[in-house]
C-alpha cells in the first residue's frame, strides 16, 4: 500500500538506531502502475527531481536514525568501475549526510570507497559487492563480496565514534547442479577444476580469482573472515 511505501524503516540494535532507504535505477523492462508509482522507490538518473527526492528522504529519516544505510540498485552490468552517474549519486549521498551507501545490480565487483563531504563528514560507499550466489557463465561473475563493517558508538550519545570496513571475497561454485559459496581464502584449484561453468580461452582458477580481486579492489580487502 501507499501508506507502507512511505513507512520510515528503522531498526535498533543495542541501543543503537539504524534507518535505511533503498532505491533502483529502472526495473529491468517493466514499469510500474500508472496509478503506483509509489510501489518502487526508482531513479531514473542524476536529475534535478531525483535529487530533490533523496534530500527529501535523507532529510525524514536522518533525525531518527543514529545510522543510515542506503541500497542503490544502480551501474552498468558487467563493469568493475563506477559510472558517473553512480559517482555523482554517492557523493551527494555523502553530502546528505548518509553513512553508509551498499550497491547492487552490476554481478561484478566494483571498489569499496570513503567518501567525504564538503564538512568533512566521512559516508563508506560500496560500488557493487557483486553476486553472493548465481548461475552466471562468466568467470568474472562468480568473484563476490561480503561487506563487513565494525562500528563503534559512543555509549552515551549513540554518536558513530569510528568504522572500520573490508570485504571478505566470496566464490560462487556450482557442479553437478549443486550451488554454494566459499570465501576465497578457502577456495583450491582441485574445486576449480570440477567447476560447472562453461570454460573459455581464459584460466578459471584461484589466481584468476585473486588477481581480479586485487585488481578491482586494491587494498580493501579482508582475507581472514572474523
Amino acid at each position: 500500500s501507499q501508506e507502507a511505501a512511505q513507512q520510515i524503516v528503522l531498526l535498533e540494535k543495542q541501543g543503537v538506531t539504524f534507518g535505511f532507504l533503498s532505491y533502483t535505477y529502472g526495473l529491468n523492462g517493466l514499469s510500474l502502475p500508472r496509478d503506483k508509482p509509489w510501489m518502487v522507490s526508482v531513479l531514473d538518473g542524476g536529475t534535478e527531481a531525483n535529487e530533490a527526492r533523496l534530500a527529501a528522504d535523507v532529510a525524514a529519516i536522518r533525525p531518527l536514525c543514529d545510522y543510515l544505510i542506503v541500497s542503490m540498485h544502480w551501474g552498468v552490468e558487467y563493469t568493475y568501475t563506477p559510472t558517473s552517474i553512480q559517482k555523482k549519486q554517492a557523493q551527494l549521498l555523502c553530502d546528505l549526510g548518509t553513512d553508509l551507501i551498499i550497491g547492487h545490480h552490476p554481478h561484478v565487483l566494483q571498489p569499496l570507497e570513503w567518501l567525504e563531504s564538503p564538512e568533512g563528514r566521512q559516508t563508506l560507499c560500496m560500488y557493487s559487492l557483486g553476486n553472493f550466489v548465481s548461475n552466471q557463465q562468466r568467470y568474472d561473475t562468480l568473484l563476490g563480496g561480503l561487506l563487513e563493517v565494525e562500528l563503534t558508538f559512543d555509549p552515551e550519545t549513540h554518536a558513530l565514534m569510528q568504522a572500520d570496513a573490508g570485504v571478505n571475497l566470496l566464490v560462487t561454485h556450482y557442479a553437478n547442479k549443486h550451488y554454494t559459496t566459499y570465501l576465497l581464502k578457502d577456495y583450491n584449484d582441485d574445486l576449480a577444476r570440477i567447476h560447472g561453468v562453461e570454460r573459455t580461452s581464459q584460466v578459471f582458477n584461484v589466481n584468476y580469482l585473486t588477481g581480479l580481486a586485487q585488481t578491482v579492489m586494491g587494498d580493501s580487502l579482508i582475507w581472514e573472515s572474523n
